[in-house]
């Protein structure tokens, strides 16, 4: 690997390279037998499969939130990776968005304004059990990613970003974290809600929300030891060679746990956090607040807009000053990228399942709805958040340092970079 100095002057290079970024607007296509609404279309080469629900049992371990407090940790992956080319400027037409469960959880958290149905129409880009194909380097694998959902988040509601990465040449494993979600469905059709005592716990860290950030460190290394152990395959592909050169992103708790997990293991070589606060105060740990740790790897810290910092966080001990701290203490390769109008929520699909559902009910004009994802144009903020993400993925994870790669770079007038040098 080059350089820290020259990985960063490639990186800032990649990010700030001055362009005309065009609007995207919502689009919306017909299917024999009715209509439906999809993601934003795939910036990458590739359409994209992905694996059924993958369950990991970790028997070293009790699950700390499970209602049975004898039950052994369980964790769920689901495999995003590039099957075939994508047709043309076709759009690659993927399974629903939604099982009849989680369209009646999701309608329910929108307060009912849109109906379960109209999740069970919307279509992502990925098709479960597509073979996987990768041409850019014959005979081998793409490069392995790990993707881990915000506290209390869906897993279910990252799809957009992880579908969209993948088709640039990537192999995903989105991680459920179970009894950290508000609903976590099993492939035998139990569901597990948010567990009761982190449910419980008022804003901010508590000892009991510290120890959620603890559990989740050790399924990130379960995750990574059960890829090397041959238990995760898409179809019958082993990954196992995979396993010990990875990258993770996340959102939220899930951003924060990439720099977590990336000070326990050297095997992710890049990390990128999505909008993940690191916290102080009594019940900070190493884990929660690891201003005085430096993981000496790539990372990008992409922000939403301070301004708008919702009131849970800006109340209760996490805030921009901590970040900052903890980026400063990195001395690898880093950027950190903030953008204008967006909010906590905005790297979710909440910005992408608005677009055509809440028009009449609940725009971007209300308040309620603005507190999720503020003004920023759902789709440009898509744009943005994937394109940085697939740059920062090609320089680390596959190297592409050559003049090409650096200028595929895009300035957004709505994106200005912190200070954290």
């Amino acid at each position: 690997m080059p350089s820290p100095g020259l990985l960063t002057s490639v990186l800032l290079s990649t990010f700030v390279l001055i362009s005309n970024a065009p609007t995207i607007t919502a689009s919306a296509a017909g299917v024999a037998g009715g209509h439906y609404y999809s993601f934003p279309d795939l910036s990458g080469s590739y359409c994209v499969g992905k694996t059924p629900p993958i369950v990991l049992t970790d028997r070293s371990r009790k699950d700390t939130f499970n209602n049975d407090t004898t039950a052994s940790r369980q964790i769920l992956l689901r495999v995003y990776y590039p099957t075939a080319r994508k047709p043309g400027s076709q759009s690659c037409i993927g399974d629903a968005y939604a099982t009849p469960g989680y369209a009646s959880w999701i309608s329910s958290f929108l307060g009912g304004d849109v109906t379960a149905s109209y999740f069970q129409k919307f279509r992502t880009h990925s098709v479960t059990g597509a073979p996987l194909e990768y041409t850019e380097k014959h005979g081998k694998l793409p490069p392995l990613l790990l993707y881990s959902h915000g506290f209390g988040v869906p897993a279910k509601l990252n799809q957009a970003m992880v579908e969209d990465v993948a088709s640039h040449g990537y192999i995903i494993a989105l991680m459920e974290h179970p009894w950290d979600s508000a609903y976590t469905e099993f492939p035998d059709g139990r569901v597990v809600g948010f567990a009761p005592l982190l449910a419980a716990q008022p804003p901010g860290y508590t000892p009991v929300t510290a120890r959620a950030v603890e559990v989740r460190a050790a399924d990130v290394l379960f995750a990574l030891s059960s890829i090397k152990n041959g238990k995760v395959k898409i179809g019958g592909q082993d990954l196992s060679c995979l396993a010990d050169r990875v990258g993770m992103f996340g959102h939220s708790l899930g951003g924060q746990l990439s720099l977590v997990a990336m000070l326990q293991t050297n095997k992710i070589i890049a990390g990128s956090n999505m909008d993940g606060w690191f916290w102080n105060g009594a019940n900070a740990t190493n884990l929660t607040n690891p201003a005085d740790a430096d993981c000496h790897r790539p990372y990008i810290n992409l922000r939403a807009d301070p301004t708008l910092l919702p009131d849970f966080l800006r109340h209760a001990g996490g805030g921009p000053e901590n970040e900052i701290d903890a980026m400063k203490a990195q001395t690898g390769p880093k950027v950190q990228p903030i953008i204008a109008n967006s909010s906590h929520y905005s790297f979710t699909d909440l910005t992408q399942l608005s677009i055509p559902a809440l028009d009449a009910k609940m725009t971007k004009e209300t308040a309620a709805f603005q507190g999720w994802i503020a003004t920023v144009n759902p789709r440009r903020m898509h744009k943005i958040n994937a394109e940085y993400h697939s740059w920062f993925f090609d320089i680390t994870m596959k190297e592409k340092y050559h003049l090409q790669a650096i200028n595929r770079g895009l300035h957004y007038p709505e994106v200005t970079f912190e200070d954290i040098y």
